[in-house]
Parts: structure tokens; sequence; C-alpha cells
């Protein structure tokens, strides 16, 4: 049977436009991610908006649409008051009870929509940048996302110049910790390291007396002193008998010595 090679699975994040490694470590990895938490968070506020947008646009058409139903009726009224027949009548007075109907339906629709629910919850940004959510009812603060609703960051109104200035007023100390407690550090905070600076030591050198001048004493350097050579030039290295005497070796004449023993005693007995 052949061997085949088998590609890990992968999974698209829609909020991240990126894949990553389908499985279950590398997903809640991911998922707990402030990048992806923050693209959640800004998918949904832009479906939230978008929403509200869809609705506002089909209430504006539901209330153009009633405003020419009423215009039509009104206009029918008048043909049927100047000289309608009963039929037209009859006819004005069924769409008369439709648009009655229908407004009242809209009201019972809209007194018996649940009341949106109050949001305590709201989010908050430290100055270092690090997201966190705080209870307006209780107080409290927190890292962690609050499971239920709250309104992000985006959806919070600036206050106005005024009630700013009256603040500043009011409080000229601002609290510097703003937001939960940091996350404790599972290796320990980050400490700055300073180069340690040597202590300046008194070595209590005598110091030169004003108006002395000072003496420049002259040392012979110990440097070598150079020879100084002459040259000479010599033209020739022949004899001075004559320029055409060739150089030649003479050979020695030993004379009777030579034929005599080296070996001999030198004491006579």
């Amino acid at each position: 049977m052949a061997d085949y090679w088998k590609s890990q699975p992968k999974k698209f994040c829609e909020a991240c436009k990126c894949w990553f490694a389908d499985n279950k470590a590398s997903i809640d990895f991911h998922e707990r991610g402030k990048n992806h938490q923050a693209n959640v968070q800004k998918r949904i506020t832009e479906i939230m908006k978008k929403g509200k947008k869809m609705q506002k646009a089909q209430q504006n058409y539901e209330n153009i649409m009633d405003g020419i139903n009423q215009a039509a009726l009104q206009a029918f009224e008048k043909d049927v008051k100047t000289g309608g027949s009963k039929i037209d009548a009859y006819r004005y007075a069924a769409e008369e009870a439709k648009l009655k109907e229908k407004a009242a339906e809209k009201e019972q629709a809209n007194l018996s929509a649940p009341a949106a629910p109050v949001v305590s919850w709201f989010e908050g940004v430290t100055e270092g940048g690090d997201t966190y959510y705080w209870n307006m009812e209780t107080g409290e603060s927190t890292w962690e996302k609050p499971e239920c609703d709250y309104v992000p960051l985006s959806n919070q109104q600036e206050p106005s110049s005024e009630s700013a200035q009256a603040e500043d007023d009011s409080s000229q100390e601002p609290d510097s910790s703003i937001g939960p407690a940091p996350k404790a550090s599972p290796y320990g905070e980050w400490q700055v390291v300073r180069p340690k600076q040597a202590p300046k030591i008194d070595l209590q050198l005598p110091q030169k007396p004003e108006g002395v001048e000072e003496v420049v004493i002259s040392v012979p350097s110990d440097a070598p002193t150079k020879m100084k050579f002459v040259e000479k030039t010599v033209g020739s290295l022949e004899s001075e008998e004559g320029e055409d005497a060739s150089s030649v070796f003479k050979k020695r004449k030993l004379g009777f010595h030579s034929k005599r023993n080296a070996r001999q005693r030198t004491d006579d007995d």
C-alpha cells in the first residue's frame, strides 16, 4: 500500500483573518489572546452599529409609508365629502379602521417590548494600554472580561469641556492608580540595571603654587647614536704591474723539507 502525506488541519478565524492549527491547545491560546479579543469586540461593535442603522432606516421607511397612507386617506375623505357615493364612504371607513388597527398594534408592540437591561460594567484602558473592566455599582475592577454585557470604550461618551473642567478643579491631586492591581508575573518584576559609579578618591597630590615658573630640564635621550661610515670605491683588483697581466695562483716550493717524515723524535738521547 502506498504511503501518503496528510497536512495538519487548519482553522480560520473570521475576526482576526488568520489561520492557525485546528487543535484545542491552539484554539484556546488564540482565543485568550489580547489581539483576538480586541478584534471580536470591534466586530461586535460594528455589527451593533450596522443593526442600529438598519433599524433606523426601517423606522424611517415605516414613518414615510404611514405619512403617505395618512395623506391618501385625507384626500379620499375630501372626495367622499364633496360628492361621493355610499360605497366610497364604506371604503373610506374600512381604510381608516385598518390604519387605526395598525397604529394600535405598533403601539402595543412598543409597550410590550422588554426594557433594555441596565449595564453596570464598563471598559477602560490604563496608561500603559492594558484593557480592564470596572463595575459602576460595586466599584469592582478586573482584568477578565465579564460574562454579562458591558459598555465598550468606543460607545462611551466623552465628558463635555465644562464637566471636565469642574472635575479638574475638584480633584487637584488625581489618583495615579487607575484600574485593578497589576497582574502578578510568575517570573517577577523587571528591574532597571544601573551601572555603579566609582567613588572619587582624593589622592592628596601636591598642588602647584601660583606665580612660580616651571624650569624645563633637558634630559639626554637614551636612543643610540648613529655611526656614519665613509665608503671607498675600488676600481680594479688586478696587479699593479700591468693592466694586461692575468691573475694567476703561484705554486709554492716546499724544498727538501717536504721529503722528510713529519713524524720524528724531537729529543736526541
